[in-house]
């Protein structure tokens, strides 16, 4: 996959020995307008975030007791990005930076004139790539289909060559620029290999494929690569993959990109933090908890692992490790809109739907109004077999009789209140991010847990209620 996106912004700086001090000298030459003129450092808690702001000049002098941190830096004149540089450990920070309507000149930084010369090489590959892929559409538009088999031979024969050609350019970079951020990046934009025809031919294979080998170029020993945006998309990507396709057995991917991280601690923790934000945060749309509990029990496993994160997965722990698949639900007792006091355990029912919310949560008002809509659903509630439970957990009173008075209360729906706030008080359920539904047999065993709208129908479905 192309990540050229990324090494467009940034033209490499190396951080210099210079005591522990910074001195960048910006002269801008150019016939536009702008206002201010700002440079920004990336982190990955706060991303791009301002070290210098100022109005508008020719001149500007960031000059710091400190030493910059490795990573990247953008230049913004007003929203516009007018130029990028790295810095990386043990180089210069004492250096100047021309920019002019069509350039950017640096002194006294070879390594940026390295890199201007990479950005050229792969511009010229990617060029020879795009000239494959219209040589391509043209054949396709001329040529019957028959035609085109041995055309589209001699183009991936030329692809691979081009590939191969850029692959070694690259790891010769690499070998030329050791422990910097541009051999970071320009590892990172390493494509995997190509598989073969047996496993692009299979869809399921093709996913085990991607995903095995998505870290492969990935520079585990570099941990100031999250200070770049690259490293940050390349996880926020793949875990993007990784919950959409919901293979449990695509969990042992993510441990195995963790114990690669734990070659640096800061890369481990670096790593570990930006997977958790997407499959691990309880208010994440594609958290997956069966994974997230294996990452939280990893981390324990660091010797000397800081008290703050010692704390902090305990809690999540102690929060989220409960009510799994095949155990009892906890019993609760609520009062319901017919005013009938009861429990979770004596409700009767095939199956039931239990769905933890807050009556003006917003998203539990908008996932309630798409279930209203969901067609399987209602028919698996009017065949009697299957029951659905909204339960309030809050202590506002007010609140629930405004809400069971309501149209916002379904008909077709049972209702309760828990009371005596029993869930909250004894932390019967992660209530941290609602609406959290389960899907419950006759006896209270989950058969499903943190069921998403998304794929509440074809969870339905799978229960067999209309066959």
């Amino acid at each position: 996959m192309k990540r050229s996106a990324y090494i467009f912004l940034g033209f490499l700086l190396l951080q210099s020995l210079c005591f522990g001090q910074a001195k960048i000298t910006i002269k801008i030459d150019t016939e536009k307008s702008y206002d201010s003129l700002k440079i920004q450092a990336y982190d990955t808690e706060q991303e791009f975030s301002p070290i210098l702001e100022q109005k508008f000049s020719n001149t500007a002098v960031l000059s710091t007791k400190k030493s910059l941190h490795p990573g990247i830096y953008w230049i913004l004149f007003d929203k516009t990005l007018g130029g990028a540089f790295l810095i990386s450990p043990n180089s210069k920070q004492d250096f100047s930076i021309q920019i002019t309507d069509s350039d950017v000149i640096f002194s006294e930084t070879p390594e940026n004139e390295h890199y201007k010369d990479y950005l050229n090489h792969v511009q010229t590959f990617d060029a020879q790539m795009q000239g494959l892929n219209q040589e391509f559409q043209d054949a396709k538009s001329r040529l019957p289909q028959y035609m085109l088999g041995p055309i589209v031979d001699t183009l991936n024969a030329k692809a691979t060559r081009i590939a191969a050609e850029k692959e070694r350019y690259q790891r010769q970079v690499i070998a030329e620029n050791p422990h910097t951020t541009l051999a970071g990046i320009v590892q990172c934009g390493i494509e995997i290999p190509q598989p073969t025809k047996e496993i692009a031919s299979d869809r399921m294979k093709m996913q085990e494929y991607y995903v095995s080998h998505y870290f492969d170029n990935f520079p585990w020993d570099y941990p100031y690569i999250f200070n770049t945006p690259i490293a940050k998309d390349k996880v926020k990507e793949f875990c993007s993959i990784i919950s959409q396709l919901q293979r449990p057995e695509f969990d042992q991917y993510v441990m195995h990109a963790l114990q690669s991280a734990k070659i640096d601690t800061a890369t481990y923790f670096a790593f570990f933090d930006e997977v958790e934000k997407i499959l691990g945060d309880h208010g994440s749309p594609l958290k997956i908890e069966r994974l997230y509990i294996k990452m939280l029990k990893d981390m324990l496993t660091i010797s000397k692992l800081p008290g703050n994160r010692q704390r902090h997965c305990t809690y999540e722990l102690g929060v989220i490790d409960k009510n799994h698949v095949g155990d009892i639900a906890p019993n609760f007792k609520i009062v319901t809109h017919t005013g009938d006091t009861t429990t979770l355990h004596d409700i009767q029912a095939e199956y039931l739907l239990l769905y933890l919310q807050h009556p003006t949560c917003p998203t539990c008002q908008k996932v309630r109004g798409m279930m209203a809509n969901f067609p399987f659903l209602n028919k698996a509630i009017a065949s009697g077999r299957l029951k659905v439970l909204t339960v309030y957990f809050e202590d506002d009173a007010e609140i629930w009789k405004n809400y069971i008075h309501s149209n916002e209360a379904n008909p077709s729906y049972m209702h309760g209140w828990n009371f005596d706030q029993s869930i909250e008080q004894n932390a019967l359920y992660d209530t941290r991010a609602i609406p959290y539904m389960f899907i419950l047999d006759k006896d209270k065993r989950i058969l499903k847990k943190n069921v998403m709208e998304t794929v509440l129908e074809d969870e339905i479905k799978m229960l067999n209620i209309l066959n």
